[in-house]
C-alpha cells in the first residue's frame, strides 16, 4: 500500500474543497481551490477562465507566450 494514501476523514476534506482541476500541456493534473491560483501557475487570467467555464464546466485555454495547452474543469 501506498504510503502517500489519505488515512484521516480531515485529511480527505482539505482535498474536496478545491473547486478545479487543471490538466496540464504534460498530462500532469492538479487541483485548484480558486480560479486566482490557476492564474498564478498557467499565466491565463482568471477572468478569462471564468468567461470560458460560464456555460459548460469546462474549458481548453492557450498561454499567449508559449501556446502551451491547458485544460481546466470546474467540479
Amino acid at each position: 500500500m501506498n504510503e502517500d494514501n489519505i488515512k484521516m476523514e480531515n485529511v480527505m476534506e482539505k482535498y474536496m474543497k478545491n473547486k478545479y482541476i487543471v490538466i496540464f500541456p504534460d498530462k500532469t493534473t492538479m487541483m485548484f481551490n480558486s480560479l486566482r491560483d490557476i492564474e498564478k501557475y498557467i499565466d491565463v487570467s482568471a477572468s478569462t477562465i471564468s468567461k470560458k467555464l460560464k456555460n459548460v464546466g469546462r474549458c481548453t485555454c492557450k498561454t499567449k507566450g508559449t501556446d502551451y495547452v491547458y485544460g481546466v474543469v470546474a467540479l
